[in-house]
């Protein structure tokens, strides 16, 4: 090989070397899918912790995936880490300040953590981003409850109850919550009835058929609350 030669190779492997550790936009973008889709079968095979790492490792990539940002949160809060979870949904908030899905993501963890006015708060922004988000009405719905704001608590879970009807599969969460208070209230005839929607979603859950029962026996329907048993 000629001294022409040799020279033309030493420049392209010159050119070569950064580029490789330069990856191009697209090929980070490849490859924090690639990590991205790796977390979501770990989430999937319920293998929350592994999730969490790989979904972080996409995010550090690429940390304009918010896809990534927010299958961390989640994994991390449901491998019990719920701590870490806030943390995670607060600093993808700072990218993407505007997202409802990361604001009620944050409330439920901050909610789990007791931290009352702080889940109330990210519950709000959420639905200033998005006001017909339903998880958000039912978690700000859980918040004001747990501050013994029933009034607007309840207001909260019908609007959830309502928002989540046009969804392809309706929540039940809302519709027993609010039936639950309602029994707190002693406003029974209209727990029933929330316990009556909630079971034709679901009628398989014991828990929703014995919650019905027992609004059934207060108002003095026993042969129909035995049904429920």
């Amino acid at each position: 090989m000629g001294p022409a030669r040799n020279i033309i190779l030493q420049i392209a492997l010159a050119c070569l070397i950064p580029w490789q550790q330069n990856p191009t936009v697209s090929d980070r973008a490849g490859a924090a899918q690639e990590r991205l889709r790796s977390a979501d079968a770990l989430f999937n095979q319920r293998k929350f912790a592994e999730a969490a790492t790989e979904a972080r490792k996409a995010r550090e990539i690429n940390p304009d995936l918010i896809a990534a940002w927010r299958l961390a949160g989640l994994s991390l809060q449901l491998a019990g880490q719920v701590a870490d979870a806030e943390i995670e949904f607060t600093t993808a908030l700072r990218r993407f300040p505007k997202d409802a899905d990361l604001w009620f993501y944050l409330a439920r963890v901050q909610y789990l953590q007791s931290s009352l006015r702080a889940a109330e708060s990210s519950a709000h922004h959420a639905l200033e981003s998005q006001p017909d988000h339903a998880g958000a009405h039912t978690q700000l719905a859980m918040t004001l409850e747990a501050l013994n704001d029933y009034p607007n608590a309840l207001d909260h879970y019908r609007r959830g109850v309502e928002l989540g009807l046009k969804l392809q599969r309706p929540p039940t969460l809302p519709l027993v919550y609010a039936a639950n208070l309602l029994v707190k209230l002693n406003r029974v005839e209209e727990a029933l009835d929330y316990f009556t929607r909630a079971e034709a979603i679901d009628p398989q859950s014991s828990e929703i058929r014995l919650s019905r029962g027992r609004a059934l026996e207060k108002l003095g329907r026993f042969a129909e609350a035995e049904k429920e048993y």
